[in-house]
């Protein structure tokens, strides 16, 4: 069966339903490929960072109000950071954020595509094989021998996906990749449900070890280094954040009668701090099949819905001028850099030096026991729109 569309979505997570979304008034006709069935977990730290709004706010006011509404479960309204010596500050949100569990998060914005567009959902379609031609693309699937036809293909399949691989020749490099381990917990104690909190453990730097509440005493944990630093040091993460939780004082304290509900599951995360080929002939790369996470917080989901609109924003110039080139495409590459590179790359670097000081980290938080300096420090981080 061969099915012929303008633009083929791959990936059905927040960048590529973004995507769908703001196609929606196009008039091309769109497809979207997900190798799985919708609801499905993503492996994630469940935080949705407060610049998700904005793009659904440039999309439709509609959209927003819906996101707002479907927020409210779980809003998030302070990040508490916690030093190696057990002092803490809490740092306010400027703009709304909120938790939520992947396994619903993104079949909500799947249904916003069903509900707002007219893109046609393909579930448990996974791509084997895409072969540009000069014309067009095919994309061939595993099951059942389908075949797609498109004029432009979008890959949001993420960092392991078939798009990053078979268009870019994607290769990983430690030092601009993260390795991190999630598990849900219940009973975990002195969890505040409108904040998140983040604890900077000497011994485990770059990284940190998170507390994110979900809603119903269920709390999202995880524990991420620096890919080069777990190669190095021949680090298995699993078994280390069980250690963690058994060792370390504070933490021992609030995960006492907690248990575990599931099982810990790795996952990688590509920094945007390196440059990484977002496009080219016929195609381009959204989310993290881009590489767009900030290396300093771990975010790619706004990133990654910021990157499917721009990438929409670029199908429809390529349509309205009939141009699917190479150098045309690297408008879309442009337009993501100057929006995204120039925060990855600092907090790439703020990410390096906090490492390699670690004490920093415990003298800004000492500092933050002082009234003053505490009012000073916030204006700072403000400033600096972290």
């Amino acid at each position: 069966m061969t099915n012929h569309y303008d633009i083929l979505i791959i990936g059905a997570g927040p960048a590529g339903t973004t995507c769908a979304l703001a196609l929606k008034d196009s008039g091309l006709k769109v497809g979207l490929l997900n190798k799985s069935s919708f609801p499905r977990d993503k492996i994630c730290g469940d935080a949705i960072p407060g610049p998700a709004f904005k793009v659904m706010r440039s999309l439709s006011p509609d959209f927003e109000k819906e996101l707002f509404a479907f927020a409210k479960k779980q809003t998030i309204t302070t990040s508490k950071i916690v030093a190696p010596n057990g002092k803490s500050f809490a740092i306010p949100w400027v703009t709304q954020a909120y938790n939520c569990r992947r396994f619903d998060f993104d079949n909500f914005l799947l249904k916003m595509v069903s509900k707002y567009s007219k893109s046609v959902i393909y579930e448990n379609t996974e791509v084997e094989k895409i072969e540009i031609e000069r014309h067009g693309i095919h994309i061939i699937c595993k099951e059942g021998g389908s075949i797609f036809h498109c004029k432009l293909v979008i890959g949001a399949d993420g960092a392991n996906g078939v798009c990053a691989k078979n268009l870019t020749g994607f290769s990983l490099d430690r030092k601009h990749h993260c390795a991190a381990v999630r598990a849900y917990y219940r009973g975990v104690k002195g969890v505040e449900q409108g904040g998140n909190e983040f604890y900077i453990l000497k011994d485990y730097l770059p990284g940190y070890f998170w507390i994110f509440p979900v809603g119903n005493n269920l709390v999202n944990v995880g524990f991420g280094m620096l890919s080069s630093q777990i190669s190095k040091r021949k680090i298995n993460l699993r078994k280390r954040m069980e250690t963690i939780l058994k060792s370390d004082p504070l933490l021992k304290k609030k995960f006492k009668n907690a248990y575990l509900v599931g099982e810990i599951k790795g996952f990688g995360l590509p920094f945007g701090s390196r440059f990484a080929s977002l496009a080219g002939e016929r195609f381009m790369l959204v989310g993290d099949a881009g590489s767009l996470i900030d290396p300093l917080q771990g975010h790619g989901i706004d990133k990654g819905m910021w990157s499917g609109k721009l990438a929409a924003e670029q199908a429809i110039r390529c349509f309205e001028e009939s141009r699917f080139d190479a150098n045309f495409m690297l408008q879309y590459e442009r337009s993501v850099y100057q929006k995204l590179g120039k925060a990855f790359r600092r907090n790439y670097r703020l990410m390096k030096l906090l490492a390699r000081f670690p004490w920093a980290v415990t003298l800004v938080i000492n500092l933050t026991q002082v009234p003053c300096c505490k009012k000073a420090i916030l204006k700072i981080i403000k400033f600096a729109k972290f």
